[in-house]
């Protein structure tokens, strides 16, 4: 009975058609205005900003051909075969050699990527240039060859490395597009 006693109550009140209706509350305005234009700045980010990409390699330097002595070292880095289109010629690529603290001359290298090869590397290649890395690199690895200016380092001996493979910056909305 409690119900409709209150039910009848409000249905004899007057109806106050002429009051303004208050929506929310000025803190709640204020975090509805903060909101939209926190989606507006990451919507405009999305479509406008970019995101670096870097790519992780296992590779190994090598002294230059005794045809050219005094000509740069020879990089060769394995990247996985489906990663290896996203790899373009001019690629900045930072390299560093184990066991070299990155303040010596040759622990930290900086070069452009020359070419991917279009075939896979060889096991039995791979294994015999990085014995103990083998494993770090993926089945069917592509070759990605690295010019470093000469100067920069001089070997006597093949040495195993890891890299970072600068890649071209991406828009946000192309990651979550897939494209």
């Amino acid at each position: 009975m409690e119900y409709r006693r209150n039910a009848m109550a409000r249905l004899e009140q007057a109806e106050e058609l002429d009051l303004p209706i208050r929506l929310a509350a000025t803190g709640g305005r204020a975090a509805g205005v903060l909101l939209a234009v926190l989606v507006t700045a990451g919507t405009l980010w999305a479509f406008t900003g970019s995101l670096p990409r870097t790519m992780t390699a296992t590779g190994v330097i090598a002294p230059p051909p005794a045809s050219r002595a005094a000509g740069e070292p020879v990089v060769v880095l394995y990247v996985a075969r489906q990663d290896a289109d996203r790899v373009t010629a001019g690629s900045a690529v930072s390299l560093a050699v184990p066991g070299v603290p990155p303040t010596a001359p040759a622990g930290h290298l900086r070069g452009t990527v020359s070419y991917t090869a279009t075939t896979a590397a060889v096991r039995a290649a791979v294994t015999a240039q990085l014995p103990k890395d083998a494993s770090r690199v993926p089945p069917g690895a592509a070759l990605v060859v690295v010019r470093i200016p000469a100067g920069q380092v001089s070997l006597s001996k093949a040495l195993p490395l890891s890299a970072s493979v600068h890649l071209a910056p991406v828009r946000p909305v192309d990651l979550v597009s897939g494209s």
